[in-house]
């Protein structure tokens, strides 16, 4: 599942066609954090995650059945990196939703701007690969981009990052760690020829749990009510995300990096950035202070020394949670 089968961007002559599929996913992936604000108008974040789980997991159940039943073995045999998986990972979605709820969606893609860099620290401490002197000095940047953005107002006293809430920030936190370390746990799983849907399966399932927990902890049972007046639109963005968002572009950025390789996939992720930060301030009007944009710069700075550092066929692909 991660290993390159092919570095090239033309085939016989002809642009490779994964190469337009990992652009067209890009573009429809870059307005996700747009597409939950306006979800959020109408209901509670736990209950959009538990909805989109929901969803999920029924599609990919059937995918798991059979799964099962032809490759037992294989299943039980990663059973332990599986449960990893889902620990590490179930946390992304609610958090992401939250944070979105509670904050600027331009300021969380700013945030999200480290995350590459944090796969790189994780990736080097799982794997005990040695930390080349260009990811050293694309953390450096990330760290002072990231200072910059966190630390100067504080030290200052601007609004900064006070403006956009300390709980949205540590709910970003949190979906970083967990967005940096799946790929990570992926690559275990992988060595045993395990298939990235059946993983998804259980990953929903656990996520659909935890998020029904959520929602009925902290927002409690009457926010469900909601779901029965969503308007149709609600209900379009919601499978639009489950089926789009977390089942077909994870599997085709997979196949995309498969057959592009590290650098063309990474410079599409550059567009996703892009996008993700510039939408909401084009449609949604929002702004952005001064040091959280000079900040961004040094950590996008610091993403482009990191992608030159080799990662053994692991690589951080954009999609979503």
């Amino acid at each position: 599942m991660f290993k390159n089968k092919s570095s090239n961007k033309l085939i016989k002559g002809k642009a490779n066609p994964w190469l337009f599929v990992l652009v067209f996913t890009t573009v429809l992936v870059a307005p996700a954090g747009i597409l939950t604000k306006l979800l959020c108008t109408e209901l509670e974040p736990f209950v959009i995650a538990t909805l989109r789980a929901f969803v999920t997991a029924i599609v990919l159940l059937p995918v798991l059945i059979k799964y099962f039943k032809q490759h037992k073995k294989v299943l039980k045999k990663k059973l332990k990196w599986i449960l990893l998986f889902g620990a590490l990972a179930t946390p992304a979605s609610p958090a992401y939703i939250a944070a979105i709820s509670m904050t600027e969606v331009s300021f969380v893609a700013i945030m999200d701007l480290l995350t590459p860099i944090l796969f790189v620290i994780i990736s080097t401490l799982a794997t005990k690969d040695k930390l080349t002197r260009n990811a050293f000095i694309g953390i450096l940047f990330a760290m002072l981009g990231g200072s910059i953005i966190l630390l100067l107002p504080m030290i200052f006293n601007w609004s900064g990052v006070s403006g956009f809430g300390l709980i949205p920030v540590l709910l970003i936190a949190v979906y970083m760690l967990v967005d940096a370390g799946r790929p990570v746990v992926l690559r275990k799983l992988n060595t045993g020829g395990l298939s990235l849907m059946p993983i998804l399966a259980i990953f929903y399932c656990q996520t659909l749990i935890v998020s029904s927990v959520l929602a009925l902890t902290v927002h409690g049972p009457e926010s469900f009510t909601a779901v029965t007046t969503l308007p149709s639109w609600g209900w379009a963005i919601i499978l639009f995300q489950a089926l789009f968002f977390s089942v077909a572009v994870s599997w085709l950025n997979t196949k995309a990096y498969e057959n592009l390789g590290t650098a063309t996939t990474a410079s599409i992720n550059y567009l996703y950035y892009a996008l993700a930060i510039a939408l909401p301030l084009i449609l949604l009007g929002e702004k952005l202070p001064l040091e959280v944009i000079i900040g961004g710069t040094f950590v996008i700075i610091g993403i482009i020394f990191v992608r030159r550092h080799p990662h053994k066929h692991v690589h951080h692909t954009r999609g979503h949670v």
